[in-house]
């Protein structure tokens, strides 16, 4: 190799080396004005979507935003099972929920409020079946009842609107068989209905005749 070759070599080398030079400040100065553009755009106000949904690193659902079968908007946490575990969600009829559930998506415990100032929660048994209910009514009126596995009300604790208390014992029937304070039962002998104190007790037979009272 002579002297011109290798001076003819490293000139196509240098000319070269200033090419990629070129090129490399030209796809710098690009990025940079990508970036300055992104940085100026203005962010959207308003997002519009039917659905959103948050997923873990195995692509798992475990929360979502979006509509029911029914229509109904809310927010829903799944476990690792997809197992529905809790859910707010606004209802057409005017009432918010709050809904807890067991491992296998079934409810265990229901809070919701309604129109007109109703509020209550509902507690249910590995079933789903309702097993204690505490309502308050518009009126200030608070109630609450146990059920049994057949779904009738065992005890009944409610205020009334005269602010008086009454706790009512029921047999396997539904039928009332006790009350303590204030009720009003019907005489056998009469069939008048008095208001008893706070402090009576009421025994009641299956064909809810009065058994026994005091005072």
């Amino acid at each position: 190799m002579n002297c011109q070759t290798l001076e003819g070599r490293l000139e196509r080398l240098e000319r070269e080396n200033r090419r990629l030079k070129v090129g490399l400040l030209a796809v710098v100065a690009v990025v940079a004005a990508l970036v300055c553009v992104a940085a100026t755009k203005p962010v959207a106000k308003v997002v519009r979507a039917q659905r959103f949904e948050l997923v873990n690193a195995k692509g798992k659902v475990r929360a979502g935003l979006s509509f029911d079968a029914e229509g109904t908007p809310g927010f829903r946490l799944y476990d690792t099972k997809g197992n529905l575990r809790a859910a707010l969600e606004i209802h057409g009829w005017g009432a918010s929920s709050l809904s807890l559930c067991g491992e296998k998506g079934e409810p265990h415990a229901y809070l919701e409020t309604g129109p007109y100032g109703r509020a209550g929660l509902w507690l249910s048994d590995a079933k789903g079946d309702v097993c204690a209910a505490l309502v308050a009514f518009p009126d200030g009126n608070p109630n609450l009842a146990l059920l049994d596995e057949k779904g009738k009300t065992r005890a009944d604790l409610s205020l009334h609107e005269d602010g008086k208390p009454t706790l009512a014992l029921s047999d396997e029937e539904g039928r009332p068989r006790a009350a303590l304070g204030a009720t009003s039962p019907e005489t056998t002998r009469t069939g008048a209905v008095e208001r008893t104190p706070e402090s009576s007790l009421v025994l009641f037979d299956k064909e809810g005749k009065i058994l026994w009272k005091a005072p």
